[in-house]
């Protein structure tokens, strides 16, 4: 077997000062941008760190989810469909319809079943008689109200209470 051969270094000329400078400056550099790059590294765990825990209490303090609803079934989804209809029928109209055109009728209350159409209009006047022709002023409005009825009248110190029965339609 063959020997190895043995390598040798040896300097052949000392380092020059501004080479020796050079190398001490590389040296400060390189371990500046390591420094730097360990800061950057422990800037970048510590903003995770902070983004989970924010997310954690951002989880933990949004609503939780309801669980969905069964589908409805094809009756279910009908009278849902009914009824919707029910809540958005005119309401100006009917409002604008039942208000008084003289001063001589003071409506007290208005009650309206929506589902049923019922209407029961409560109010004031000076006399039966102007009861009965606001009773016959909403029966004639055909086309909006039907089955109008004066329910009844009663006498007070302050005037007679009158109460209108009706069926509303749309």
């Amino acid at each position: 077997m063959k020997p190895l051969p043995q390598l040798q270094w040896t300097l052949v000329r000392r380092l020059s000062r501004l080479l020796l400078a050079l190398l001490v400056v590389g040296a400060i550099v390189v371990g500046g941008l390591l420094y730097w790059k360990n800061r950057l590294d422990t800037e970048l765990a510590r903003r995770g760190q902070q983004l989970a825990q924010i997310q954690e209490l951002a989880a933990r303090m949004a609503p939780r989810r309801k669980p969905p609803l069964p589908a409805l079934s094809p009756a279910a989804a009908q009278q849902l469909g009914r009824q919707m209809a029910l809540l958005n029928r005119d309401w100006t109209r009917l409002s604008g319809l039942l208000a008084p055109h003289d001063h001589a009728v003071r409506l007290l209350g208005m009650d309206v079943d929506p589902a049923t159409g019922a209407v029961r209009i409560s109010g004031r006047v000076d006399s039966a008689t102007v009861a009965n022709t606001y009773a016959q002023a909403l029966s004639k409005r055909a086309d909006v109200l039907r089955q109008v009825r004066l329910l009844g009248l009663e006498r007070h110190a302050d005037g007679v209470r009158f109460e209108i029965g009706a069926q509303w339609i749309d």
